[in-house]
């Protein structure tokens, strides 16, 4: 993959969560924080689950191996998880926008949250950052709409058709 392709998929990935964040906005306190008895449970711990493994990727590529995930309790209501998550984005974006085709291939060493040791090529582990909020996108969008809030669509092509 080039640098080029994956600066567009950070750009992607900022644009989709910038849809889905005033999405969120829209829930009461009750619906954003009750347990949905799906994946990660509320809205809440699934927007902290991303942010949070958006954050540890950020840190371990930058050579420190947090112990654990953010703490969903830390975070009392959205405007602090937003809060929090902005400047995650952005220094992912900053970073992403750095980079040169050969610094792809260089390897990342790092703990994961058991302490166990791994290794990835930084092209795999951004793609698995992208391919993760994706994910929990997928999974926040039908509850949102279930609870009534109109969502958008989030596909890769809709940003393109868009740019």
């Amino acid at each position: 993959m080039s640098v080029d392709r994956m600066r567009r998929l950070f750009a992607y990935n900022q644009w989709a969560w910038d849809r889905v964040f005033p999405q969120v906005e829209q829930l009461s306190a009750e619906d954003y924080f009750v347990d949905r008895g799906s994946f990660w449970g509320s809205v809440h711990s699934a927007l902290v689950h991303s942010m949070s493994a958006e954050w540890i990727w950020l840190s371990r590529i930058h050579g420190s191996s947090p112990a654990g995930m953010l703490n969903a309790a830390d975070f009392p209501d959205f405007a602090t998880v937003k809060a929090r998550w902005l400047p995650i984005n952005a220094e992912f974006q900053t970073y992403v926008g750095s980079l040169t085709e050969g610094d792809l291939q260089r390897t990342v060493t790092f703990s994961n949250t058991r302490g166990v040791q791994g290794t990835m090529i930084l092209g795999d582990l951004l793609q698995h950052v992208i391919n993760h909020a994706t994910e929990h996108r997928s999974q926040i969008s039908p509850v949102l709409w279930t609870l009534g809030v109109p969502t958008s669509p989030l596909d890769y092509m809709v940003f393109c058709l868009e740019r």
